[in-house]
């Protein structure tokens, strides 16, 4: 097939064609980070760069285009931006895919999306698109919850439900795949510019954590529960700092005497190993720790690891293969970069579905 990727990021579609068993003779991908078309071309040297969308002619792809497809900025549309619509500079890039479909007209095309976004904004893309979305959660083939809709004429049902069509693939089988499955060996991470609890392989402090925030990532943390053996340094054998959870909270000052009387801020993303992650995101945050450094955490009374998420375990929850991204960019890029993709497997699960029909 003749592929024509917009927004194409690190090229999460033309990984999902290649599990799906699906033949590229064509790749031709809109993209401007660097970082991101430096680890596309690293693992697809063949892939035809095209620049800006907003500087293509799509003319020129009339005839030669099999599957058009795209995940349009979000930014605009989800519940965490500033609800912009489309007529948000960044979401509403989302026409020009409208104007590729149109102009190119291809046999078929993926459109995939946030359903944070507002019912204007849900309506009015199907309507364009033709068909209503399929709604899949990352959740049912990875450790990571993150409901998408995928606007596609792939498998598009005859029979019209409210004047409009919509793809009758059915869902995922779930893999049942929680985060325990996906962490790397060995339990610590540590990356400075991470917001984590231990940092640097040092107890982070209020005023470190806050230095060492980073507003263009919200990376999960995971927590691994450990037996309360440490030294007087809070320290276990392997001299990993070890965290006290008591009453459902957590303090940064003086991990072995947690206070539990004060009200303070839920703990951003924190997780167990039993847990689904949480989306993984890009998009800037707020993060303003109480003064007292105690953290209200969702985990039983106990005593745990707490760390950020590697770049591999990143790369697990959106299941790309280990060191995808690892490419000559920083880990900062690399967050960035797994953030914005796609979930392999469920887009491999939406293209194995061309098979019998191409």
């Amino acid at each position: 097939m003749k592929i024509l990727s917009l927004f194409d990021g690190i090229s999460c579609g033309r990984l999902a064609l290649q599990r799906a068993g699906i033949p590229v003779e064509k790749y031709y991908a809109s993209e401007i980070d660097k970082y991101a078309i430096k680890v596309t071309m690293a693992n697809f040297p063949d892939t035809i760069q095209l620049g800006d969308v907003t500087k293509i002619d799509f003319k020129q792809f009339v005839g030669k285009i099999d599957l058009l497809i795209g995940g349009s900025p979000c930014q605009d549309l989800s519940l965490s931006g500033k609800r912009a619509g489309l007529k948000g500079e960044r979401s509403g890039l989302f026409y020009k895919f409208v104007e590729a479909l149109n102009v190119i007209k291809p046999k078929y095309f993926l459109l995939e999306n946030n359903v944070g976004m507002p019912k204007e904004a849900y309506n009015e893309i199907s309507r364009l698109m033709g068909c209503y979305p399929i709604d899949i959660n990352s959740a049912l083939v990875s450790a990571q919850s993150r409901r998408r809709y995928y606007w596609t004429n792939i498998r598009l049902r005859k029979v019209r439900l409210f004047g409009i069509p919509h793809s009758d693939i059915p869902q995922p089988k779930d893999k049942n795949i929680i985060l325990q499955d996906i962490l790397e060996d060995g339990i610590a991470y540590r990356h400075k510019s991470l917001c984590c609890l231990s940092s640097d392989g040092n107890f982070a402090t209020h005023k470190d954590l806050l230095n060492r925030w980073t507003r263009h990532q919200e990376a999960p943390a995971k927590a691994i529960r450990v037996d309360d053996t440490m030294d007087s340094n809070g320290r276990n054998a392997k001299g990993y700092r070890i965290y006290h959870v008591l009453n459902g909270y957590v303090n940064l000052c003086d991990s072995t005497s947690p206070q539990n009387e004060t009200e303070n801020l839920q703990c951003y993303n924190l997780y167990s190993k039993k847990d689904k992650s949480a989306t993984l995101m890009t998009s800037e945050g707020e993060f303003s720790p109480c003064s007292q450094g105690v953290y209200r955490i969702s985990l039983p009374d106990g005593y745990y690891i707490i760390c950020a998420l590697s770049p591999v375990e990143y790369e697990r929850l959106q299941t790309l293969p280990d060191n995808y991204t690892d490419k000559g960019i920083s880990n900062t890029q690399r967050y960035k970069c797994i953030g914005n993709g796609w979930t392999v497997d469920v887009i491999s699960h939406i293209f194995s579905f061309l098979k019998p029909i191409i």
